[in-house]
């Protein structure tokens, strides 16, 4: 009746067409829901396939692209609001209005409304979809890789201690943005540099992430680019060769980094930071910093300008004697006779850490002869011309490798020398080039020779000659001892480590070369000669680092005729169209490298008839021809990554019979079928079983039926082999490079037909990582796979399979066995197993997962419970989602017919993520029923736990005392955290809490639950709908003097329409908050202590209240008087404030903006961003008085009140102001105004300094820009934008001059976008300030995108005049 009277209304006002909306709204009623119902379920697909390709970047341990991240986030809004919001209320539609006589029209006419608004956003969302799914994330390296070696290993000096602190205090200085520390070769700048790295971002808490980079003699942009784009996670496009566009891609990501140490490590000269793409230096205003490292103080200092540097000195005797004896060990030095040689021998080692290092590790467990010979050595060695290294340095690492008691050690650490750069070598690449060179006695088969290598790798390590490289994969030298290491070879085994291409005009030199590399090859002036005459050369490197701009690095037809000892070749990144005719003269090559070639024929390969390997991985090849079936002696075939390859001529692999290893994955996959002869040009997978030496097999069947009888055999080693066709799933959750690695995945493989894939079997017994993708057949994964139990696998994920039930059931008749199950699993992965009930079914025999550190499952509806509690001591990751009948994290080995016992302590001693989303069944963790009373130790004054009320979601005896990320989402309990907790419960490490539409929670953390968090630094609580406080405090405990959450540094607070207090403490106390968003809380109460954060840059509000007027007043601050410069900086509002977002804020807020700001008060002082959209009470933005002496980005929108913004005087505070954008203001006349001509005088100007950029948009009522005649100055304005401003005449009524105006865009097109649009951008908008580090410092982080005006055509100034172009386009709005 009620809708039905408006209506009636509506049409007695004459307002017709609205009310043909109205009724059609009612009328199509179950149209719109039901097509909005259709739009929801197709969207909810589209997420989900989304979120399979998220789920598995994010178990790769990659990024997610913020693009799909805004878009899951966009989607997941839809979703909720249709289920929380429309479908709940949908009932409301069905009950009769008050007369019981019709239906319920107003409801049906809003809910209509909403269908139709919902489905919109929907179909709009899918269409975005299309183009989100080609890429969903990017790589990124672990964090803590460059500086985890320092853990543990770093020698604490008292002498350096207080360089140490002052290097930390300097980081601490805002004003000091680089720092150096130099000193000569092997002082330990390096390792201090690490340290103090280490300890900034883990204990201290300076960073949140620091990149270690190192630049070396000869600095290669490309290759520094590469390694700081590596450690952001940044992956270069295909097409983005040119290093000026990498440059600029590395200089965005760098500034969108906060809080970042970027350590430039072994620096020799001056480096362009902004030309590599480092855009942060010593901008005072950024809080990123670099640590510089060198032997040159005149590099630190003067080259790259560093404001503060620290000189790093020799050890003193005490110091460096007392690190020797750690090395050699006690029992050397007891002898008196070694004392007084050691006394010497540390003297001879100049206090260098490196040099004591080596010398100790030489000498260890050695005689009294050799020490005494020792010391000798280190008195006669010859001096070095190596810059930077005296004679002691040189000699205490040339005594090291001399004490190598082999000549293999010595040839291993000479090829190391001349090949590997400062980032290491990979293993595999050095025991290929050590096998070609053959320094080896007696060993002939690769599985010997790596375990050789590895050997060796180790005592060079003990002799402190190698150290640990990031990888596991990788060996590296320390960069003095590299250097020793060129020279030795060079002066004692002819071995050339050359600069450049101009080097190779010596000829004297070459012609007794044993070995030549050139591993920075640049593409310049210097190419290759047309030949070498080198006689007795084996080794020879060539590193094409100028690839990316110029690939056609050639070389000559008749370069290697002079070459015929050559053992080992390796050209990278070099052009062979076609292969140089000399190759036929290299009739003893052992090994070649052809990595990331670009080759036309590898025909002419075959005819070098005793090589032994050949690595082509990477490479542009398209076929493998018959020739190379030439090779018998081959003993390695890398072929990965060659994607361009298509042919493998038929019996050219059979003919391989000394093949030991074979690599082939991302290349090679069209293989003939067995016993098709007619026409076959491919090769056939059966030609691997004429391969009986193969012990190494990276391989990709599409085909299972390609596949011929006893295929696999018990000699693989090693094998990474992918068997099926469908979508390629990349998994990172184990190394399969590992030398140990076994590695299967089967793709939509029918698991009953196992033993007619001959073999195939025997495989998966014996894999460490097994995946299995859509599977069928499958219903016992035990019992049907290997019913031994799995005692090898160590990585298992079953991805879409609708038939299995349980991954173990013992219970099954057929399987009888005492073996545990996965004793050696490490992770578990499962995902959409629509029928899968338990992981295990029947008893669980002891060290059953005992190794679990992950587990993970999603989309397992029937699934109930996920671990053992015997396998919960190493789980170290548990991840639920959307899992509708899970109620046990971990059994207890509780049956379902027994009552559940209440343990003393339940702990998870090394879970450090645990994320549980959408499954609303488990009430508790980490199980959901108790039925006993808490009988373990607790407090006097803490009361039992009672059963019979609410227990919180932990039960009060979980310990969880490695834990840092919590998020949860959709939770029943109306308690998440115990309001006392007990002496065992712990949660002490979390840092990162996430609760979202948890709708029964009325308050997150009790007081004394919020003392044992102290560690937490960021917050989110969203969607909470009765949750009236986050931190709930009685008065007595609100008396209290003591910090909570003392490391609060994000909090977001969305979507909670009951909360009325954040806590009942004062905001002040949260002294660390740095980023707050409060968005949706109608209710929340948010008093004046807000504005004495000290550390708050980014304030977002929207649709709040407040409690006090006086949240903006500054009035009882004005009295600065005995206060220090350094306090009164302080004393102002929102002293540190960078951004601040005001949006459809209530008139009472704004009112007091308007009202309480006094002349004399401080506030914003350093505020560089404002946004004011819908707050329409403003007349103006701010009084006159107040100055805005830091602004760099001003946007207003939708404040309909609105007149004008400024006053003549209130610009001339706007001196950093560099970006301006106005728009759909209805009533603004004017920008600047002085009505009554108060403000200026004859002859004054009113001047932008620095506005770069003025946009003013869907103005319909601005007259002008500023009505008076002031002269007005723009001299550095670039774009001037009107669009739709139908009533401007002119810009200005004076002069005006804007001398670098290089764009001015006239339209008189409105704006047709809805206002739902302008919501969801202001929501990105803040969404995106908040998530993602932007660095508020930096202009272009928040620069506009000015592409959809780059369809309208650019005005010509008429004159050079503003005024003139703008009377001739509103001359022409008018015609």
């Amino acid at each position: 009746m009620e809708c039905l009277v408006a209506i009636v209304t509506k049409i007695s006002e004459g307002t017709f067409a609205p009310v043909a909306s109205e009724f059609s709204n009612i009328y199509h009623y179950k149209r719109n829901v039901n097509n909005l119902k259709s739009q929801i379920l197709r969207l909810k697909g589209e997420n989900e396939r989304l979120q399979h390709s998220v789920d598995e970047a994010g178990k790769n341990g990659e990024e997610i692209e913020g693009a799909v991240e805004e878009w899951m986030n966009g989607v997941t809004g839809i979703i909720e609001k249709a289920n929380d919001e429309f479908f709940r209320d949908e009932d409301y539609a069905k009950p009769l209005c008050s007369s019981k006589l019709f239906p319920n029209l107003v409801s049906r006419r809003r809910l209509s409304k909403i269908a139709n608004s919902l489905a919109e956003a929907a179909g709009t969302e899918m269409q975005r979809a299309n183009t989100l799914f080609q890429k969903v994330s990017y790589r990124v390296a672990p964090q803590s890789a460059a500086i985890d070696m320092t853990k543990g290993g770093y020698m604490i000096f008292q002498s350096r201690t207080s360089t140490f602190n002052r290097i930390m205090e300097a980081l601490r200085n805002p004003d000091v943005k680089m720092i150096g520390v130099y000193g000569m070769g092997g002082v330990g700048k390096t390792m201090l540099a690490k340290e103090v790295a280490r300890k900034a971002v883990e204990d201290d808490k300076l960073f949140k992430k620091v990149v270690i980079v190192a630049v070396s003699q000869t600095p290669d942009p490309h290759k520094i680019q590469k390694e700081i784009a590596d450690q952001l996670g940044l992956k270069f496009g295909d097409n983005e060769d040119d290093k000026n566009v990498r440059a600029k891609r590395l200089r965005q990501q760098l500034g969108r980094e906060e809080k970042m140490l970027l350590v430039i490590d072994d620096i020799w000269e001056k480096l362009e930071l902004y030309e590599v793409g480092i855009a942060f230096g010593n901008d005072s205003k950024n809080d990123s910093k670099i640590l510089l490292t060198s032997r040159s103080l005149d590099v630190v200092c003067n080259d790259m300008d560093a404001a503060m540097n620290f000189p790093i000195d020799d050890l003193p005797s005490d110091e460096a004697k007392a690190m020797f004896d750690k090395i050699v060990g006690d029992k050397s030095i007891q002898n008196k006779d070694i004392q007084a040689l050691a006394t010497e021998i540390v003297k001879e080692c100049g206090g260098l850490p490196i040099a004591i290092a080596t010398v100790a590790s030489a000498l260890k467990k050695k005689a009294y002869p050799i020490w005494s010979n020792a010391l000798q050595e280190l008195r006669t060695s010859a001096p070095t011309n190596i810059q930077g290294m005296n004679k002691k340095v040189y000699s205490s690492i040339k005594l090291s490798y001399d004490f190598l008691e082999s000549n293999e050690a010595k040839s291993l650490l000479l090829i190391l020398g001349i090949y590997s750069g400062d980032s290491g070598l990979e293993i595999e690449d050095l025991l290929r080039c050590a096998m070609g060179l053959e320094p080896f006695q007696s060993i002939t088969n690769l599985e010997d020779g790596r375990n050789k290598v590895l050997t060796l790798i180790d005592k060079l390590k003990a002799s402190s000659l190698l150290l640990n490289a990031d990888s596991v994969r990788r060996v590296k030298m320390h960069d003095v001892v590299r250097d020793v290491v060129i020279l030795i070879g060079s002066e004692k085994h002819n071995m050339l480590c050359l600069r450049n291409a101009a080097e190779l005009e010596n000829s004297k030199k070459l012609k007794v070369a044993t070995a030549i590399s050139l591993p920075n090859f640049e593409d310049d002036a210097h190419q290759l000669p047309k030949s070498l005459e080198c006689p007795q050369l084996e080794f020879f490197y060539v590193h094409n680092r100028s690839f990316h701009k110029n690939p056609n690095l050639q070389i000559p037809n008749h370069f290697f005729e002079a070459m015929k000892e050559l053992k080992v070749l390796d050209l990278t990144s070099v052009c062979l169209k076609p292969l140089p005719s000399s190759f036929e003269f290299l009739k003893n090559l052992h090994t070649l490298f052809l990595n990331s070639c670009e080759i036309e024929d590898v025909a002419l390969i075959g005819e070098l008839r005793n090589l032994k390997i050949l690595d082509l991985a990477y490479s542009k090849i398209s076929n493998f021809p018959g020739q190379i079936g030439q090779l018998t002696r081959l003993q390695l075939l890398n072929l990965s990554c060659c994607s361009m390859l298509e042919v493998i001529e038929c019996n050219v692999i059979s003919n391989l019979v000394h093949l030991e290893e074979l690599y082939m994955l991302g290349s090679f996959t069209r293989w003939d079928i067995q016993g098709d002869h007619s026409g076959r040009r491919n090769a056939s997978l059966v030609e691997l079983k004429n391969l009986s030496r193969l012990t190494t097999l990276h391989l990709h069947i599409p085909d299972v039926h390609v596949m011929p009888k006893g295929l696999f055999t018990v000699n693989l080693k090693r094998y990474d082999i992918l068997i099926g066709e469908g979508p390629r799933y990349l998994d990172y959750s184990f190394d399969s490079r590992r030398p140990t690695s076994r590695k299967l995945e089967l793709i939509e493989l029918n698991i009953s037909r196992l033993p007619e894939c001959h073999g195939l079997e025997a495989l998966l017994k014996r894999s460490e990582v097994l995946n299995l993708y859509g599977s069928t057949g499958l219903n016992n994964v035990i019992h049907e796979l290997d019913r031994e139990g799995f005692p090898e696998l160590k990585h298992l994920k079953i991805v879409n399979n609708d038939e299995m039930q349980y991954i173990i059931n013992s219970m099954d008749q057929r399987y009888h066995s005492q073996n545990a199950f996965f004793p050696s699993l490490e992770s578990l992965h499962l995902e959409n197993l629509k029928k899968l009930e338990r992981i295990w079914h029947g008893e669980l025999l002891i060290n059953s997962f005992g190794k679990l550190r992950v587990a993970r499952v999603k989309d397992c509806e029937r699934l109930n419970n996920l671990l053992s509690s015997s396998s919960v001591r190493d789980i170290e990751e548990i991840k639920v989602i959307n899992c509708k009948m899970m109620s046990e994290i971990a059994t207890y080995g509780m049956e379902d017919d027994h009552p559940y016992r209440i343990l003393a302590k339940i702990e998870f001693p090394h879970l450090r993520s645990l994320i549980l989303k959408s499954s609303p069944n488990l009430a508790h963790f980490p199980f959901s029923k108790l039925e006993a009373t808490f009988t373990g130790h607790r407090k006097e004054e803490e009361p039992l736990l009672d059963v019979n009320r609410p227990l919180p979601f932990f039960y009060p005896m979980v310990a969880l005392p490695s834990l840092k990320d919590l998020e949860l989402s959709t939770l029943n309990s109306e308690k998440l955290l115990p309001d006392h907790p007990p002496e065992n419960f712990n949660m002490q490490n979390l840092t990162n809490l996430k609760i979202h539409g948890c709708n029964s929670l009325k308050y997150l953390l009790s007081f004394d639950m919020a003392r044992n968090i102290v560690r937490l630094q960021h917050l989110e609580v969203r969607g909470c709908s009765v949750m009236e406080d986050v931190l709930a405090i009685n008065d007595k405990e609100r008396m209290v003097k003591e910090e909570l959450l003392p490391n609060l540094k994000f909090l977001v607070l969305d979507d909670l329409p009951n909360l009325k207090r954040f806590c009942s403490k004062s905001w002040a106390e949260f002294s660390s908050l740095a980023r707050l968003r409060i968005t949706n809380c109608p209710k929340l109460k948010i008093e004046d202590s807000i504005r004495k954060l000290p550390r708050l840059n980014i304030l977002i509000l929207k649709r709040i209240m407040v409690a006090q007027e006086a949240m903006w007043n500054c009035q009882y601050e004005i009295d600065h008087e005995g206060l220090n410069e350094d306090d009164q900086e302080q004393a102002g509002m929102f002293p540190c404030l960078k951004l601040l977002i005001l949006i459809e804020l209530t008139d009472r807020l704004m009112d007091s903006w308007k009202k309480n700001y006094h002349p004399a008060g401080r506030a914003f002082q350093n505020l560089k961003h404002l946004f004011v959209v819908k707050c329409h009470t403003l007349k103006n933005l701010v009084p006159a008085s107040i100055s805005f002496q830091a602004l760099r980005c001003l946007v207003v929108s939708e404040c309909h009140g609105m007149e004008y913004l400024f006053t003549p005087s209130a610009v001339k505070s706007l001196t950093q102001l560099r970006e301006m954008m106005i728009g759909k203001c209805e009533r603004m006349i004017q920008i600047i105004a002085d009505y009554n001509g108060s403000e200026t005088e004859e002859g004054t100007e009113i001047v932008f300094d620095r506005l770069e950029e003025l946009r003013l948009s869907n103005l319909q009522n601005l007259g002008s820009f500023y009505s008076g005649n002031c002269v007005m100055r723009f001299p550095n304005l670039q774009r001037l934008i009107f669009k739709y401003c139908p009533q401007m005449v002119s810009f200005c009524e004076g002069n005006i001059s804007a001398p670098k105006l290089k764009k001015l865009i006239l339209s008189i097109k409105e704006d047709g976008g809805e206002d739902e649009d302008e919501d969801k951008a202001h929501e990105e908008i803040s969404t995106e300030i908040m998530e993602n580090d932007i660095d508020l410092d930096d202009d272009r982080e928040l620069h506009f995108d000015n592409d959809e005006f780059s369809s309208y055509p650019m005005q010509k100034l008429v004159e050079g005049d503003i005024n003139a172009a703008t009377r001739k386009l509103w001359l022409n709005n008018q015609g």
